[in-house]
């Protein structure tokens, strides 16, 4: 494996630890090359959604084709996975490890989003109507007989990408982004969009790697839950855990001087080991 990640067993679970996200994809695809016959998804936690298309920045200053590029890769030659690294971004890794199939799909609770990802059908309806200024739906406005459809009631069509917004009800605040109340609003958002592979109870019904960015953590008390059923189940459960350290951006957003990307790491490495 490329030489800027460092490889940790922590009580015989996989940590694997790297400065630039995107290099996620030497780990990612070691596991999947080890494991062939399996079907992994991804469950990702990080400030922002890397969900760029492969290679975009790569295409827009060399003039080539994503489709070309994506085409040359192959998650069973190391070779290949070093070639197409190094045209990579650090916010374009999932959609490539999506589109070589080392990954069947992706869950990711990021700071980024604001709203459901994929939208739900109901609210997809809506937007087009107005879209279209439908006078039955303007009508509804005016007379404020309209509604938005409840969370519970909305429905998702298939994806391989899954996002719940980031604070859907208003009561959480950074420092609550591992506690149980959290999480569990976010799993449950999550089962209503992808009832197949996560349950209710947060419960992952597949082999899945736990992609962990530290700029999703802002400040130490973020990093230190007083709740952590659902983190400790995840933590468990998973095949193996990558880490991205992205110093440059837990700089940019931390909300705490003390807060830097090795104490980040320090302390997460610290809780893994309680929880394992």
């Amino acid at each position: 494996m490329n030489n800027s990640i460092q490889e940790k067993l922590i009580k015989g679970h996989e940590v694997y630890i790297f400065e630039k996200h995107h290099h996620a994809l030497f780990p990612w695809s070691k596991i999947k090359a080890d494991n062939i016959d399996h079907n992994f998804i991804l469950f990702s936690f990080d400030h922002h959604t890397d969900t760029h298309d492969p290679f975009l920045c790569y295409c827009y200053h060399h003039n080539e084709k994503m489709d070309n590029l994506i085409s040359k890769m192959n998650f069973n030659e190391e070779r290949s996975v070093n070639d197409a690294v190094l045209k990579l971004k650090n916010d374009e890794h999932i959609k490539t490890a999506l589109k070589i199939g080392i990954f069947d799909k992706a869950f990711i609770i990021s700071h980024s989003n604001t709203d459901d990802f994929p939208v739900s059908v109901q609210e997809k309806e809506r937007i087009e109507k107005f879209a279209k200024n439908d006078p039955e739906y303007l009508m509804q406005i005016i007379s404020g007989n309209y509604g938005i459809t409840p969370r519970a009631e909305r429905t998702y069509e298939e994806s391989d990408i899954y996002m719940p917004p980031f604070d859907a009800e208003g009561y959480w605040g950074e420092n609550d982004v591992l506690e149980d109340g959290f999480l569990a609003e976010k799993m449950v958002i999550l089962s209503r969009m992808c009832s197949n592979i996560i349950s209710a109870e947060g419960e992952i019904k597949c082999d899945y790697i736990l992609d962990i960015d530290l700029d999703y953590f802002h400040t130490m008390k973020s990093i230190d839950p007083s709740t952590k059923k659902i983190f400790s189940q995840l933590v468990k459960s998973a095949k193996a855990i990558t880490i991205a350290k992205e110093s440059i951006c837990v700089e940019i957003v931390k909300r705490e001087k003390i807060v830097t990307s090795d104490i980040l790491l320090e302390k997460l490495l610290e809780l893994l080991e309680f929880i394992l």
